[in-house]
């Protein structure tokens, strides 16, 4: 049986399950949401464009997603919980990346003799780019970008910026984490780490009660470094660009 259900119901159908509470506290959930064969699924938008996100069974998640597609009007993307693609025969599919949610509400207390991190200022924001450019070349964040609230990073000297992340929470209550970056040949030396650190103090400090952040699978090392800070991976995912009918 499908069930039509509003965000308040969603939160309570899946338990509070903190992915769904972000979406909810951020403001993501943009139309309607449903609920059947063990997994949910809600409207929002990705870039500007109509798309679904959920969470639950995989298989669940294909039958739901065929069940209701016609109730969505030009859906050009979607995230779900992973092997749903395995699920459908659909041509339409673009392209497809397999990622991971991140969830954690403590700062991992990182301690070091490193430079401070601090949010970064418009006239930085080219240093951000180029850092980007060398160090993390497919990002999914650049400066420019509307999702986002605010740079923070680390200097190593006053024209040197060694690492950069991106503020793109869409809630006070929820803190999200963008394009974390570290220049090349200052890695594996804990810059990182204190920049993430700072930053889930400051999301705490203004009353965030989760940190979140995505990461596509195949960023080994980045999986690691998570983990070692503390994070919780709660979800995996399979996201696909759909075709226009």
């Amino acid at each position: 049986m499908i069930e039509r259900l509003t965000e308040d119901h969603l939160l309570d159908a899946t338990g509070g399950d903190p992915m769904v509470r972000a979406a909810v506290q951020g403001g993501r959930i943009l139309g309607a949401a449903w609920s059947g064969y063990g997994a949910h699924i809600w409207q929002e938008v990705h870039r500007g464009e109509p798309a679904l996100a959920g969470i639950g069974s995989p298989v669940g998640a294909a039958r739901l997603l065929e069940a209701v597609l016609s109730e969505i009007q030009g859906l050009r993307h979607a995230s779900l919980p992973r092997g749903w693609l395995q699920k459908i025969a659909d041509g339409r599919i673009e392209y497809r990346a397999d990622w991971d949610w991140f969830w954690t509400n403590e700062a991992p207390g990182a301690r070091s003799n490193l430079p401070d991190a601090a949010w970064l200022e418009l006239s930085d924001l080219d240093e951000v780019r180029g850092l980007l450019k060398d160090a993390m070349p497919d990002a999914a964040t650049w400066p420019g970008d509307a999702r986002v609230r605010r740079w923070a990073g680390i200097r190593q000297s006053v024209n040197h910026l060694v690492a950069c992340a991106a503020d793109t929470a869409r809630s006070p209550l929820i803190g999200h984490l963008s394009s974390v970056a570290t220049a090349m040949d200052q890695r594996r030396k804990g810059y990182g780490a204190v920049l993430i650190d700072w930053m889930i103090r400051q999301y705490l400090d203004e009353g965030a009660e989760i940190i979140t952040l995505g990461m596509y699978t195949d960023n080994i090392a980045g999986r690691r470094f998570y983990d070692r800070l503390g994070f919780t991976r709660e979800h995996e995912f399979t996201s696909a660009g759909i075709a226009p009918v």
